[in-house]
C-alpha cells in the first residue's frame, strides 16, 4: 500500500466532499476539514503512513456518505 494508491482509492470521495483536503507535508500527509462559517480548519489529522491515511479517509468517507443519505 502506498500513499498514491490510497489517494486513488478515495479519489471520488475527495472530489465530492468539499470540506476535506489532503496535503503532503514534511511530516507526512495531513487530512484537514474546513468549517466554512468560521473560516477555519478543524479535525486536522497527521497520517505518517499510508495505512493511517486510509483509516482516516475511510472514517471521513463513511461520515460523509451518512450525511449525504439524509439529504
Amino acid at each position: 500500500m502506498t500513499f498514491e494508491s490510497v489517494l486513488a482509492e478515495f479519489k471520488d470521495y475527495l472530489e465530492a466532499d468539499t470540506i476535506c483536503e489532503v496535503v503532503n507535508t514534511s511530516r507526512g500527509y495531513t487530512v484537514l476539514l474546513w468549517e466554512e462559517k468560521l473560516k477555519q480548519w478543524y479535525g486536522v489529522e497527521l497520517c505518517p503512513t499510508p495505512q493511517d491515511l486510509r483509516q482516516v479517509l475511510q472514517t471521513n468517507c463513511n461520515e460523509f456518505e451518512t450525511i449525504e443519505k439524509r439529504y
